[in-house]
């Protein structure tokens, strides 16, 4: 999704849309979509039902289009890696 394209369905112009981002979320277009991104993976990742599937399939199906960008944005987002996250959550879930 680019931001003409949601400007688009949301019926405003690109540059409204993306003074709206930047006023209400101090992020640029592509560091709110990628938060969205990051935040599905997790979803992905402590479901149990995903278990199965690779790391680098859930971050395909979230969007990210490489295993280099979803690993940089992951730990931008998060300071932590994917595998990093898994191991904390597996750990906290067990408390």
């Amino acid at each position: 999704m680019s931001l003409q394209e949601l400007a688009d369905d949301l019926d405003v112009k690109r540059y409204q849309l993306s003074n709206i981002i930047n006023q209400k979320h101090q992020k640029n277009f592509y560091e709110f979509v990628n938060q969205f991104r990051v935040e599905e993976v997790k979803k992905m990742m402590i479901d149990p039902q995903n278990k199965h599937l690779k790391l680098i399939s859930l971050a395909y199906d979230a969007g990210f289009n490489s295993k280099a960008s979803f690993n940089r944005i992951f730990k931008q987002t998060t300071s932590m890696t994917p595998s990093q996250f898994i191991i904390d959550h597996q750990t906290n879930s067990l408390v």
